[in-house]
């Protein structure tokens, strides 16, 4: 018969974490660590990430001063989406250019 063991959060805190970094050893091991001693550059690479999302679908979107985000679409995709969105009516310049941020 097994026996219950009942562990404090602590001890789970601890396990959860070492089974995290088991997990991603091969991550630890291939992240490279740049240290930067020019304050202005290290606030310009702590800040970079902060303007990309990535969705739970793998849509990259990057935040925007008129529009929440802005999806990044694949070069191989561009002349499909353009044909989407112009609909074929001959639209002007502005009005394409709505159509492709809403």
């Amino acid at each position: 018969m097994a026996t219950k063991t009942r562990h404090l959060p602590l001890e789970k805190l601890i396990l959860a974490l070492v089974v995290a970094a088991r997990k991603l050893m091969h991550y630890f091991q291939a992240l490279t660590i740049k240290l930067v001693e020019d304050k202005k550059e290290a606030h310009k690479l702590r800040n970079k990430p902060l303007r990309y999302y990535l969705d739970p679908h793998n849509k990259l979107y990057k935040k925007s001063l008129s529009e929440p985000y802005l999806e990044y679409v694949h070069l191989d995709l561009v002349e499909d989406f353009l044909a989407e969105i112009h609909c074929g009516a001959h639209t002007g310049g502005r009005s394409l250019t709505h159509r492709a941020v809403t």
